[in-house]
């Protein structure tokens, strides 16, 4: 064999132990792109009113567009969505659940080796029908079908008067982990802490919520800091300019239960409902700049994890008392 023909040998045993490098880093960083053990869903969705004349109803009617129009009869207090099939959830990024970004490019590994996200794309996300009143944000890249999130759509009511519409002070939002229709704990709960509950209200953001805050530590990308982070352009992140709460703390937007069974209003507002009602759409999706957004958390414990989200709403009528 001449010299050449080994030369020509040496250089694809080379290109292939990089790709094999190259595949072996990506399975251990954020924003992945295609991963067949990454299956984390989402699931049920459920919405519950403490309040008697606050009532709940699954979907809203389509005017035009991206309008909708609530229904108000048929109400209960507690309505639950579930998806017809298992929706495979993928980093994506958002500040308004309107504009979606997800991950097109690295730049080099940093001091531990970890390959960073530094450019992002807007695709063109197609909202699939999973079941009645529940959507996936789907689109392709790479030639695999991704979900950046899935969106169910309740409507609420009053049947009679005006309330604000606040999280129940109880138990607010909660998110649970099950496999093959069993709760695992937390230890094992994969995506879990890189989960987001965004609630719009009539076509606006009002709150995001995360299992656990991002108060430290940080994704990621080549710019990432510590905190709440969103990709804001095709080359930047940036510090999140929604509402949003974590873990067990509700501060402002939970209402006070009064003993003779009213509300006493939160600090902020969901909206104000009364019997014309208002859509209400809940958003689950994996914040891709969120630091624990990563393959090896689904490969070693979220394969064929399933998210549940229960909310819990009340309709304030008291006003809070002034402040001396």
């Amino acid at each position: 064999m001449n010299t050449k023909a080994l030369q020509r040998q040496l250089i694809a045993a080379v290109a292939m132990l990089l790709v094999a490098a190259i595949a072996l880093g990506s399975s251990t960083y954020a924003w992945f792109v295609s991963n067949t053990k990454v299956t984390a869903t989402s699931g049920n969705v459920t919405a519950t009113s403490a309040t008697p004349n606050l009532l709940i109803v699954a979907g809203a009617t389509a005017s035009s567009g991206s309008t909708w129009t609530a229904k108000t009869s048929d109400g209960k207090t507690t309505e639950k969505i579930t998806s017809t099939n298992a929706t495979a959830l993928y980093p994506a990024s958002t500040n308004d659940c309107s504009t979606w970004y997800a991950v097109s490019g690295w730049t080099g590994a940093d001091n531990t080796g970890v390959p960073l996200a530094n450019a992002y794309f807007t695709p063109t996300v197609d909202p699939t029908k999973n079941g009645d009143n529940v959507v996936n944000g789907a689109y392709t890249q790479g030639g695999k079908t991704m979900n950046a999130y899935q969106a169910t759509t309740y409507s609420i009511y009053t049947t009679t008067g005006e309330v604000e519409l606040n999280l129940d002070p109880e138990t607010p939002i909660a998110v649970s982990v099950a496999k093959d229709n069993t709760t695992v704990t937390t230890d094992d709960a994969g995506f879990k802490d890189a989960l987001r509950v965004g609630i719009v209200v009539d076509g606006q953001l009002k709150l995001v919520y995360a299992p656990t805050d991002e108060a430290d530590g940080k994704g990621n990308d080549a710019d990432a800091a510590a905190g709440w982070r969103c990709v804001k352009d095709t080359s930047n992140t940036q510090a999140v300019t929604y509402s949003h709460v974590a873990g067990s703390t509700f501060t402002g937007w939970a209402a006070t239960a009064g003993t003779d069974g009213t509300y006493t209003k939160a600090t902020n507002s969901l909206g104000t409902v009364n019997t014309d009602g208002a859509v209400v759409q809940v958003y689950v999706w994996l914040e891709g700049t969120d630091k624990d957004c990563l393959v090896t958390k689904a490969d070693s414990a979220a394969a064929d994890d399933e998210y549940n989200v229960t909310l819990k709403f009340v309709g304030a009528t008291v006003a809070a008392a002034a402040q001396p």
